[in-house]
Parts: structure tokens; C-alpha cells; sequence
């Protein structure tokens, strides 16, 4: 969701939204002056005011784009909940003088309200809010595949036979990686040999 706001010297500007109950909220603010030019989103601060209890919902916005004044919030679903709907303010801050501690506000830029709907569609569970309605249709286009994350090595399996070649019969004893059905060529007679786990047998007729 994007909505652009251009501050005003002399009062807050208007931010109102229509959501849906339960449903994460990703919202993208451009912030304008009068002269329309950018202003820097960098420690703006999103405040929902729930209006059937008198709490405080303050969410740190990421400045997503500096250069055109473009700050970003995002919302959990379980945390809208409240069927009455919630106020809105926006405030810019700058860093305190103080190392440590949190920035601190120069100025109220934006309020508004969060209008909530799906009322007839929501029910309740363990984490508050969480049931929506879904809208059956025909599938969609299959999706990119996801890259997962790399699996544990399988253990080595079992080596095939090897052939080696030479002059002259094998050696016996043979060597220690010698296996159970490997070969060996005599390339001065073509006598072909086949080790059986014990020795050496010439397999030519």
C-alpha cells in the first residue's frame, strides 16, 4: 500500500487507510514539502492508537528510500485486531543528544485514521485475530522455484570397478586400493586380468 503526504507549516497532513482486520499491513509514505521536494523519512515513527482500549502501537519506519523521501512500515496481522479501527499519527524525529538514548520527536507530520473491515469474516484463536476469508479460483501460474537451503552430504557409495594398466602379469600382492572385481591390462600381451578379493585371474579363454 503507497500513500503521499505533503507536510504542511501548519498543520499535520492527512493519512487514512482502509484494511482488513488480521491481515498484515506493508505500507509505503512519501513524504513532500509544499515546494515539492523530497523530505528525509530517516527515524519516522508510525503510531496506531487502537480506539477501543487506550493503548500505544509505535512502529519504527525503515527510510526505504532517502532520496524520495519514502519511509516504510510494516504491520503483523495478529496486532490489528481492533474492530472499531484505530487513529493514526506520524511523527518525525531527529537523534537525541543524548548517546543512547531514543530519538526524539520534532514534529507531528501526519494523522489520520485506520478504517478496519471483514468484520462478518473474522473469529478468534490463540493469537487473537487470525481467520480470513479465501476466495476459491482457478490456479495460477506456476512460481519461480525457491532455492532451498543446502542439505548435509550423503555418505560415499561404494566405489565401481577400476581398471589399471600395465606391463607384464599384476602385481602380487596388489595394491591396497585394489578391489574385488577390478582389472588390469597387460598391454604387452593384451591378457586381460580380473582381481577376485584373493588373486589375480587371467580372464583370456
Amino acid at each position: 500500500m503507497n500513500r503521499t503526504i505533503v507536510l504542511s507549516d501548519v498543520e499535520p497532513a492527512q493519512l487514512s487507510l482502509r484494511h482488513p482486520l488480521g491481515i498484515d499491513l506493508d505500507l509505503r509514505v512519501t513524504l513532500r514539502s509544499q515546494r515539492d521536494t523530497p523530505v528525509d523519512p530517516t527515524l519516522a515513527q508510525f503510531v496506531l492508537l487502537p480506539r477501543s482500549r487506550g493503548s500505544v502501537m509505535p512502529y519504527d519506519m525503515e527510510a526505504y528510500d532517502v532520496a524520495n523521501g519514502i519511509a516504510r512500515v510494516e504491520v503483523p496481522g495478529t496486532s490489528l485486531t481492533d474492530r472499531n479501527g484505530y487513529n493514526i499519527e506520524l511523527y518525525l524525529r531527529a537523534a537525541n543528544a543524548v548517546p543512547g538514548d531514543p530519538p526524539k520527536p520534532v514534529g507531528l507530520a501526519a494523522r489520520g485514521t485506520l478504517v478496519t473491515e471483514g468484520l462478518a469474516y473474522t473469529s478468534y484463536g490463540p493469537q487473537s485475530m487470525i481467520n480470513i476469508p479465501v476466495v476459491v479460483g482457478p490456479p495460477g501460474p506456476q512460481g519461480d522455484p525457491g532455492v532451498g537451503i543446502q542439505g548435509d552430504p550423503g555418505e560415499d557409495g561404494e566405489r565401481g570397478t577400476k581398471w589399471t594398466t600395465g606391463t607384464g602379469d599384476p602385481t602380487t600382492p596388489p595394491p591396497l586400493d585394489t578391489l574385488k572385481g577390478d582389472y588390469y591390462l597387460d598391454q604387452s600381451s593384451g591378457n586381460v586380468w580380473q582381481y577376485n578379493g584373493v588373486d589375480w585371474v587371467n580372464t583370456a579363454p
